[in-house]
């Protein structure tokens, strides 16, 4: 009965409206009474429990703990404790009774129930955007090597913001970034300028006619805008100047006619903006974790600012998880619900609102791209994967192809992980249904006015059957009103778990990637092969004097199928759990037993120790601690003469770091340590701790050396930037399952690399009795021997200069005195 009652509640509080005084005046006493039936300790007049419920996080101690206070309390009133059960429910029965007593109001409908809410003005739909098309242009001369002037833009990025505010001077500012020099390369960024953009709500576009729009409510707390007459009209070369001076200063801007006017008065800078490039939506959900606040929060914000600019020029850029950027605080971190579109002035390739090209299923790109994001966003993973063999495909085909992935997840029935909301997947369905949108059809042929008036009918019908049920969310939900407060994004394991994708629909994208499985397959092989004419030495070796790997990881599977031969058990010597101090391993997500198993089989004589740091890859975004404690436990403990970490942070991790430096120093730099370079490409530079100046960095390549383009910018600081194989590698899965799992990243390069470096050294101390043996061995054991080593075995890549391939084929197919004498040399050359 109780649930029976609180169910009813539920409903009746999802249909109050504001004009029911008399009831929502008993919606604080209802509240008390489920907080008292939940936790009956909770100090008079307040909701701690229900409070944290409502604002915490799924994943928090404080949630967790309020979970548990609501069992405790209803679990009580069951067996007879606390308050009893028919006072429990005497108490939601009253609202509940009330509540239908008062139905005949609650069921009449309002005048206008999904009625528009305040627009953008039309000045900054259009016009703005054509007079920053013309101003974004860089006018300092930009010369190639051949001496040629290159035509280069300034970078822009418009903060997305649901509401606009009105200030006193009626004006509704807009806020922009505009990079101070054009973007040329990570060293050639400059700085971010702040602009304000002043708006005059009133003022008519040359471009189109505007509606005339009243603001019910002013926002008395925003500052001053600068007197009207304060203004300099700023020329376009003036422009490119003003961005360059870097004064901290924030850019107050309006438009009159076609030109930019400059406020003699600047303003603070409302933020403190990284210099460093902004960072996509696509790289976002692949390296940081968004919790359902969140998502809920940022799909909102995309929602209603897709609508606000859906028939302006600013949709000339396709809005897409490439599109949609963040910015990087200063000693804050990175804000999901602020939001910032990256637009490229001039592309307008992608400005059709409709289509009529044969093939296309979704005939409206900008709904489709949207339903695409929110699926991205509430699933917690990208769809759109770039990748050999779509080269082939029509566009026709890649974006049918990425609508039924959408399609099929959002028609799943189970629940989204942690972000189940009817109202949000309610949202995504109709966004991805363009039936919906026939009810205003697109036809070429029709007249200019009966297109233009087709499109605004769809804008309705996005407001209302895709924005609206969003903003009942935030709103139910409490949100909305907390869009401000919501703290920085969580970083986690570099390595993103995709999407799922249907089979059926990527024949191409398959057999490709069975073309790799089987070059990787081989690849393994020449590994076996190597191996099997360095065994005649390595079986002498005894079990003291082996080489010790120690994987930090999220554990691995005893059970798995590769771990039961007696072999490969015996060399698996050390176990830590340093996330649930489990004295058996285990591994919940499998990334630990899938790295452990490369790294085994490309270094069979080697003994291996393993340290679970995290659950998970989101969890290892917080697991600097463990991660520090799991080195010196390696190093020390374990005697460890190869650490590999195959995950990583976009900042640097100070504890770690110290523990690094620690290591070397204790061991008087004779220990290596492996990390995965990154895995988002050119967006981001390369990840802690494999930039840390103790670390090799690997990066990922296919069977044949080549770089792969998910691979970081080679760090300018390093010789050279080594990779090994890296796609689509056969790993050993968790149990029951005994087929292999076929991963790709440069965790995977990493766990081969430090395999590699395993191989070599346990080679190296086998050969007790040649000459110079203890000097090898004491620089191999060194980074800059490794590094030398490696450089000596690698082949260049067709990438270019300065990157490496690392396969070990040179060591194959020669007498053991050419190989010793390979190992003399290089250790020779190392100073």
């Amino acid at each position: 009965m109780l649930g029976y009652e609180l169910f009813f509640a539920h409903n009746h509080l999802a249909n109050i409206v504001p004009e029911q005084d008399q009831l929502l005046r008993k919606v604080p006493k209802l509240v008390l009474d489920v907080e008292k039936i939940c936790s009956p300790t909770s100090p008079k007049g307040k909701c701690p429990c229900l409070r944290e419920i409502a604002r915490g996080e799924p994943e928090s101690e404080e949630y967790k703990l309020a979970e548990d206070q609501i069992r405790k309390g209803i679990s009580a009133i069951i067996n007879g404790y606390g308050m009893p059960l028919k006072q429990a429910i005497d108490h939601i029965y009253r609202f509940n009774q009330y509540c239908d007593n008062e139905k005949p109001s609650v069921e009449k409908p309002t005048s206008n129930p999904k009625s528009m809410p305040v627009e953008h003005p039309n000045e900054m739909k259009f016009s703005v955007y054509d007079i920053l098309h013309r101003y974004t242009y860089c006018t300092y001369s930009l010369k190639e090597a051949t001496g040629e002037l290159v035509e280069k833009r300034h970078l822009a990025r418009l903060l997305l913001q649901p509401e606009p505010k009105l200030d006193r001077e009626d004006y509704i500012p807009f806020e922009m970034l505009i990079s101070s020099a054009p973007f040329m390369s990570e060293t050639a960024f400059g700085c971010w300028q702040e602009i304000q953009l002043l708006i005059p709500r009133n003022k008519k576009t040359s471009k189109k006619p505007r509606k005339r729009v009243r603001f019910a409510d002013c926002d008395e707390d925003t500052e001053d805008s600068p007197a009207q007459g304060n203004l300099e009209e700023i020329k376009t070369e003036e422009f490119c100047q003003l961005i360059h001076l870097d004064a901290k200063a924030c850019l107050c801007l309006t438009v009159q006619g076609d030109k930019l006017q400059r406020f003699l008065d600047s303003k603070p800078p409302k933020y403190s903006i990284d210099p460093t490039p902004s960072i996509s939506l696509a790289t976002v959900l692949r390296t940081h974790q968004l919790s359902r606040k969140m998502k809920g929060a940022l799909a909102y914000i995309l929602a209603k600012s897709v609508w606000q600019f859906y028939d302006s020029d600013w949709m000339k850029t396709r809005w897409t998880s490439e599109t949609i950027h963040f910015m990087r605080y200063c000693s804050q971190g990175v804000f999901a619900s602020k939001p910032y579109f990256a637009v490229r002035f001039g592309e307008d390739s992608d400005a059709l609102e409709a289509t009529s090209t044969y093939g296309e299923i979704h005939r409206y790109p900008r709904v489709c791209a949207l339903g695409i994001m929110l699926v991205e966003i509430g699933h917690g993973s990208l769809l759109s994967q770039s990748g050999e063999g779509n080269e082939s495909q029509s566009p026709q085909r890649r974006i049918n192809d990425c609508w039924t992935r959408a399609q099929k997840i959002s028609d799943e029935e189970q629940p989204w992980p942690d972000f189940d909301f009817a109202k949000y997947r309610t949202a995504v369905k109709n966004c991805l249904n363009p039936s919906i949108f026939d009810e205003a059809p697109f036809r070429p042929r029709d007249s200019n006015q009966e297109i233009a008036d087709g499109r605004q009918k769809r804008r309705k019908v996005l407001y209302e059957q895709v924005v609206f049920p969003l903003e009942e969310l935030v709103q139910g939900t409490g949100w909305k009103e907390q869009l401000h407060e919501i703290g920085p994004l969580r970083e986690r394991l570099a390595s993103p778990k995709p999407a799922p994708v249907p089979v059926q629909t990527q024949h191409g994208v398959r057999r490709a990637e069975e073309r790799h499985q089987r070059g990787s397959q081989q690849w393994l092989k020449n590994i076996d092969a190597i191996n099997a004419e360095l065994k005649p030495t390595l079986a002498a070796t005894i079990p003291r004097s082996r080489i010790r790997i120690a994987i930090l990881d999220t554990g691995y599977d005893a059970d798995a199928t590769f771990c039961q031969p007696p072999a490969r058990r015996n060399r698996l010597i050390k176990w830590k759990d340093f996330v649930d101090d489990a004295t058996l391993p285990v591994d919940d997500q499998g990334h630990g037993t899938a790295m452990l198993s490369l790294a085994m089989r490309v270094a069979p004589a080697a003994d291996f120790c393993v340290a679970r740091v995290a659950k998970n890859y989101e969890e290892l975004g917080n697991a600097s601690d463990l991660v520090t404690e799991a080195i010196e436990w390696a190093q020390s403990e374990c005697e460890a003469d190869i650490i590999s970490m195959s995950f990583g942070y976009t900042d640097d991790q100070q504890s770690i770091s110290n523990a690094i430096h620690h290591a070397v120093s204790a061991r008087n730099d004779s220990i290596l340590f492996f990390a995965a370079a990154a895995n988002t490409g050119a967006n981001e530079r390369e990840l802690f701790p494999a930039r840390h100046e103790c670390v090799i960095s690997i990066r990922g390549t296919n069977k044949n050396g080549h770089f792969l383009d998910f691979n970081p910018p080679r760090n300018p600081r390093e010789g050279a930037a080594f990779g090994t194989l890296g796609l689509q590698v056969p790993c050993a899965p968790l149990s029951p399952e005994s087929e292999y799992v076929y991963q790709t990243g440069t965790s995977i390069a990493a766990a081969i690399a430090a395999g590699i470096a395993g191989m070599l050294l346990g080679y190296v101390t086998d050969q007790t009795s040649k000459s110079d043996y203890q000097s090898v061995r004491r620089q191999l054991k060194r980074r800059v021997g490794m590094l030398a080593m490696f450089e000596r075995i690698a082949k260049p890549s067709f990438n270019g200069g300065g990157y490496l391939y690392v396969a070990p084929w040179d060591l194959r197919g020669i007498t053991d005195e050419k190989r010793w004498a390979m190992f003399q040399d290089t250790a020779s050359r190392v100073s």
